[in-house]
């Protein structure tokens, strides 16, 4: 049996012990509370994206351009008659990322990411599609994820890269994003 004395030692010694253990754990960060989200992008006013079109052959000239959202929803739409140009409206509060999607009548669907409000100017080519996709399976569309996407993407050769937009101009690089 613990003489009385030494049971208020030994509680004193663990209230200490507690006291010294919660201290050190304010300093820490808690790794229990959410992380802070940052404020989700979005267009503050109708805005009209634009860009060109190509695949492995050259410009596609004919097809469907969609704005979607992440989750699939058509926002706006274009067709491309006869020209490697397009242009679309997309609607005043847009929450960003947008994905843009050219179906063409034949071949296969490639895909460029909006992530940035005041960039407006998005090729769609199958060099942003393989960013695209490596975006994704990085864990989604963010800045920082199309640009590391953008940099592990390397089968294409300098004068691909310049014609994707990955060099000159930083906002117009990896096909828009920057």
């Amino acid at each position: 049996m613990i003489h009385n004395s030494s049971s208020h030692a030994l509680v004193l010694l663990l209230l200490t012990a507690a006291i010294a253990l919660t201290g050190c754990e304010q300093n820490q960060p808690n790794k229990n509370l959410p992380a802070q989200q940052s404020a989700v992008k979005k267009y503050e006013a109708a805005t009209t994206l634009h860009g060109t079109v190509s695949d492995s052959k050259g410009y596609a000239e004919n097809g469907t351009v969609n704005v979607s959202n992440v989750d699939g929803k058509i926002i706006a739409s274009t067709t491309l008659q006869n020209s490697k140009n397009y242009s679309v409206e997309v609607p005043a509060n847009t929450p960003l990322p947008v994905v843009l999607s050219f179906s063409p009548e034949q071949g296969e669907k490639m895909v460029s990411v909006v992530v940035h409000p005041s960039i407006t100017k998005y090729d769609i080519n199958p060099m942003t599609t393989a960013i695209a996709a490596k975006a994704a399976t990085m864990g989604g569309y963010t800045d920082s994820n199309i640009r590391q996407a953008a940099e592990t993407v390397s089968s294409m050769s300098d004068a691909g890269k310049a014609t994707a937009g990955a060099q000159g101009n930083p906002t117009q690089r990896y096909g828009g994003w920057h």
